[in-house]
């Protein structure tokens, strides 16, 4: 018997051998594709932007054609606004870019110290996502009922701190 119970011990250790091997190459595996998703989104950013542009632009002009507000569900109530959030977000994410790029340009003779850079992708992602959110809070009151001063302070309040709050983050 004892060459039985050698057998199966080597077989076990073949066997873990195996596990550990195919744990290693699972984690490669995961390292590799997030990098590569990382790449794609980096390099293809603007191709990203449009795409997710047109389709939530596709998708919110046949909502509205096809539905009526009266007698549709919360549910696409709730998307038409977060349609039209993603619709403001792309688009200030340009606005954003362009006007950073043009100020950048515009300055690079006149500033001599400290120089003006273009935002990062990034950081206009986040500022647009603060400012896409207040029209989407404005036309969600409104929807409900009327809109005040009072209102209208309180988004803009939540504007000012959001953007301070990335400003100081990013920096």
């Amino acid at each position: 018997m004892p060459g039985v119970v050698g057998r199966y011990e080597s077989t076990r250790q073949n066997l873990y051998l195996a596990a550990d091997v195919a744990i290693i190459a699972y984690r490669l595996a995961a390292r590799a594709s997030l990098f590569l998703l990382w790449y794609i989104i980096k390099m293809m950013f603007n191709r990203i932007l449009t795409t997710v542009l047109l389709t939530a632009a596709i998708a919110l002009l046949f909502l509205l054609q096809s539905t009526n507000p009266g007698s549709s569900s919360p549910i696409v109530i709730l998307v038409v606004f977060v349609l039209f959030y993603i619709i403001l977000f792309v688009v200030l994410v340009w606005v954003l870019r362009i006007t950073s790029w043009l100020i950048s340009r515009l300055a690079r003779p006149v500033v001599v110290k400290k120089p003006l850079y273009q935002l990062s992708k990034s950081h206009a992602a986040y500022l647009a996502s603060i400012l896409a959110i207040a029209p989407i809070m404005l036309m969600a009151m409104g929807s409900v009922g009327h809109i005040s001063i009072y209102e209208l302070c309180l988004v803009g309040l939540f504007v000012v701190l959001g953007t301070f709050y990335v400003e100081r983050r990013i920096m």
